[in-house]
């Protein structure tokens, strides 16, 4: 906002007669500090669990993880923040959606994604998607790993984490991994409290009927690689409370990557406002997220709370 002053010329004795010198003050709008993302790089390495082989690569008695932690700069422990974890994609990296997610480290969460053994890009053997029964696992083993650095004094991450506000979100393959990750009885971990599918589906050993926690369905109606049916049929079989943001005519990935154009701008907002509410207690969120979920011509939300 431009704020305009009126400059009034008057004699030195009618300025000092007036008091003119001290000149009433102007409300100048605070730029708001812009929240630098800091990253922390962790290589944790499971060893209760092997590597299968993988093409011509012949496996290990051990799982490497590499997980990039991301968090907004300054977070100290005197104020700890929510976790989310995040899970990319076939052929991803802890890092390839940085872009997306780092609106959410912006508006206030730690952010940690792992590179997973055998799904990312330079996978030994080649990128497999035959791994899968083992990225829960993963996650599971990661949120351990993280909370133990969170109660060891001296590591980067001591006391940065609000272990009691803990998220998830899956991007395609990702998002399979989540939903066996919560709804699978075989993986099943009960420590989340915040549930997001973007792009996914639901699993056959999926049981909707043993496990509600809260869950944001998020899919492009025009997806042409993961069926948007899978996100309409997972969202039928859930309990409450549950939501569902549709991108009208959204692919697999156009909508995904954090930039500026209308339905990108849906799906960040969106998960943000789901996550302050259930991980924050913000009682606006869900008013937030009905708004940003019904935008005419570019998102749709059901939502049964």
């Amino acid at each position: 906002m431009t704020h305009c002053r009126r400059v009034v010329v008057i004699g030195l004795a009618g300025a000092l007669a007036l008091g003119a010198f001290a000149a009433p003050a102007v409300a100048v709008p605070v730029k708001k500090k812009a929240v630098v993302v800091k990253r922390i790089a962790l290589t944790l390495v499971d060893d209760s669990r092997p590597t299968p082989a993988n093409g011509d690569y012949a496996g290990a008695p051990d799982r490497t993880i590499e997980t990039v932690v991301s968090l907004p700069k300054g977070t100290t422990k005197k104020k700890p923040l929510p976790l989310v974890l995040f899970a990319t994609g076939i052929g991803g990296t802890a890092t390839n959606y940085t872009d997306m997610y780092d609106h959410w480290v912006r508006a206030g969460y730690i952010v940690a994604s792992p590179t997973f053994p055998l799904s990312s890009e330079d996978a030994p053997g080649g990128t497999s998607a035959a791994d899968l029964s083992n990225q829960p696992a993963d996650m599971s083993f990661i949120l351990d790993e993280l909370l133990e650095l969170n109660s060891e004094r001296g590591s980067k991450l001591f006391g940065l984490i609000d272990d009691a506000s803990i998220g998830v979100i899956g991007k395609s393959l990702g998002a399979l991994t989540v939903m066996d990750l919560i709804f699978n009885p075989t993986y099943h971990d009960d420590r989340f409290a915040a549930v997001v599918s973007l792009t996914g589906l639901a699993t056959g050993g999926s049981d909707f009927g043993a496990y509600s926690p809260p869950l944001l369905l998020v899919h492009g109606d025009a997806d042409e690689t993961v069926p948007y049916t899978g996100s309409q049929d997972a969202y039928a079989k859930a309990q409450t409370p549950k939501f569902f943001v549709t991108i009208a005519g959204a692919t697999h990935s156009s909508a995904f990557h954090g930039d500026d154009d209308p339905a990108s701008v849906a799906v960040v907002k969106t998960v943000t406002d789901f996550l302050d509410f259930y991980l924050k207690g913000k009682q606006s969120a869900l008013k937030r997220l009905d708004r940003d979920g019904n935008v005419d011509g570019v998102a749709t939300l059901e939502a049964s709370p």
